[in-house]
């Protein structure tokens, strides 16, 4: 603090001399400084760096009751007087200013128009390359998509299928064989429409990349413009400002001379000179009030702050981390011996009387199908179950196989529909029946439409031949349909046996999905109607006392042909 005083002290007496200085040099460049003595002199405000300063005539100021006014210092002040040469030098000053702004007046119109040409060009060259028609090449690379492909060999499927069922059929106009030809067209239309949508596609992508550049250089446009017009408002701006301030002079100082303005550097320097002058008063005043004005910081003795004991802390935190960890696996332990889920290929032997037919590793998420190596481990346990059920329940007249679960999101729709596929593939002529009707979801495993299916078919509101879909893997697909109250009361009895009888006619095998085994009445009438029944269970999901109980009610229906899946088991598990 003491420090501080004593700098802003050694710098009130550079200022005082400089001030001394500044005063000298005026008077020799022929300014005039007036100290006054008993009577203080009013002037205009003194000239900032950038304005200009307009002439008043000074006016004399009522005297002082008392005594004569001294600043805090202790010396009077020093008020600089501008003489009629400095304020004609002012004005000169005043008009070129005002000259060069008109001049920039002039051209800045035509360069904004230029900037204003240039954008336009740049944005009909974008509008020309987004307006232009698809290439060959994406055409072409639409109709060679994964997508359309697949639809234009449904579409040759149906075809083939509506010319061989014609060449059979007493009717050829009969609707059921004419479902065949609507789809194929149907499918054809839907080709064309994806071939639409991803030619489009790809002929965005193209042209994006080829206007990125485009796109950059009409910002760049459109910034230089918005610059270009802003300079010439300030232009506009300034101008104005400098005549207001000229029209303030007398009539007789100001000697507008637009062409040849005149200019005396000796007076611009005095006028200079009086600025800095007016800066150092007011600096002089500014640092001697702050010596006289109290401290603002007081010293007070400070607190010895306590020491604390980092080991005892640290022992501290680390037995609450172990206590926390202790108490979430109790908790832990205490939830899973309460569920008792299952969590071994042991643990499913031992709580079901049937014999597990198929063990399935990696749990059927997104990341198992996305990864390749879990994708083809599935895929050969699911061939491992294929082989079983051909070999031993086919040939013992087994036609229809549903699949089922304890409870829901056991893994029983991806098995069902590995399983079809994989019958399809091995040649035998099968058809995928989802009989989940209160959740279905092989439409959104397969990407298939469920506007019509089983629903439909136990209200008689369709025919088999119009709702079942055929894939181009060779796999035949009755939906699920649209679930209602009536359709609950048609599911029961002898009405689904019918139906499953209707459906395995032409059909070398049919594999029903249907509902958890203990949540819905539909899952036991297929259940009960089905030739076998594969029961699944997921690891670290199904519950062991559940298990047992579906198991015990398959016994209790008299199912002959049944046995357990294991899915989301371990690639060792999966070795058996």
């Amino acid at each position: 603090m003491d420090t501080e005083r004593a700098n802003k002290k050694d710098l009130l007496n550079k200022v005082r001399v400089a001030k001394v200085e500044l005063t000298d040099t005026i008077k020799r460049k022929g300014g005039t400084v007036t100290l006054p003595a008993d009577t203080a002199i009013a002037t205009a405000p003194l000239p900032l760096p950038g304005s200009v300063v307009s002439a008043v005539t000074p006016v004399a100021a009522p005297a002082p009751p008392t005594a004569d006014v001294k600043q805090a210092s202790g010396v009077a002040p020093v008020v600089p007087v501008l003489s009629d040469t400095l304020r004609r030098a002012l004005a000169d000053q005043l008009v070129k200013k005002i000259s060069e702004y008109e001049d920039q007046l002039v051209f800045l119109p035509g360069v904004v128009r230029d900037r204003e040409r240039k954008r336009d060009q740049i944005k009909k060259t974008i509008e020309k390359a987004l307006a232009e028609p698809a290439k060959d090449d994406a055409m072409v690379a639409a109709e060679n998509d994964a997508e359309v492909q697949a639809l234009r060999t449904a579409a040759k499927r149906a075809r083939a299928d509506y010319t061989h069922y014609k060449s059979l059929a007493s009717n050829p106009e009969a609707p059921s064989v004419v479902a065949f030809r609507d789809r194929a067209q149907a499918l054809d239309l839907q080709a064309d429409q994806r071939k639409a949508i991803r030619a489009k596609e790809l002929e965005s992508n193209r042209r994006i990349n080829s206007t990125a550049l485009l796109d950059q250089q009409l910002a760049d446009a459109e910034r230089e413009l918005a610059r270009v017009r802003e300079q010439a408002e300030v232009a506009v701006v300034l101008r104005d400002r400098a005549k207001d301030e000229l029209g303030k002079m007398p009539a007789e100082i100001v000697k507008e001379d637009p062409k040849n303005p005149t200019i005396d550097p000796a007076k611009t320097d005095l006028v200079a000179h009086n600025v800095l002058l007016d800066r150092v008063t007011q600096q002089e005043i500014g640092l001697d009030f702050e010596l006289a004005s109290p401290t603002r910081v007081s010293a007070y003795p400070a607190s010895v702050a306590v020491r604390r004991d980092m080991k005892k802390q640290i022992l501290a935190t680390v037995a609450a981390g172990l206590m926390g960890f202790a108490l979430a696996g109790l908790v832990a332990c205490g939830y899973e011996a309460k569920t008792r889920k299952l969590s071994a290929l042991s643990e499913l032997t031992n709580a079901s009387a049937l014999p597990t037919v198929a063990v399935v590793p990696h749990a059927p998420t997104a990341t198992t199908f996305r990864d390749p190596l879990r994708r083809a481990d599935v895929g050969e346990a699911v061939d491992k179950l294929r082989t079983y059920v051909t070999q031993s329940w086919l040939p013992k007249g087994v036609k229809s196989v549903a699949v089922t679960s304890p409870l829901g999101d056991e893994g029983k729709a991806s098995v069902a529909c590995g399983l079809a596929e994989s019958l399809a593939r091995a040649g035998v002529r099968t058809l995928l029946v989802d009989f989940d009707l209160r959740a279905p979801a092989v439409h959104r495993m397969l990407n298939l439409d469920n506007a019509r299916g089983v629903c439909e078919l136990l209200r008689d509101e369709s025919q088999p031949g119009d709702a079942v879909l055929g894939l181009p893997s060779g796999l035949y697909v009755l939906p699920a349909g649209q679930w209602t109250d009536a359709t609950r009361h048609a599911a029961a009895g002898d009405r689904v046996k019918s139906l499953l009888a209707v459906l395995a006619q032409p059909f070398d095998c049919v594999v029903v999905l249907a509902h958890s085994l203990l949540t819905a009445a539909e899952s036991v009438e297929v259940a009960r109607r089905a030739d076998a029944v594969l029961l699944c269970c997921l690891n670290r999901e199904s519950r062991l006392p559940l298990v047992t109980r579906a198991a015990e009610r398959l016994g209790v229906m008299g199912t002959v042909h049944a046995g357990v899946v294991y899915v989301g088991a371990s690639r060792g598990e999966a070795l058996c």
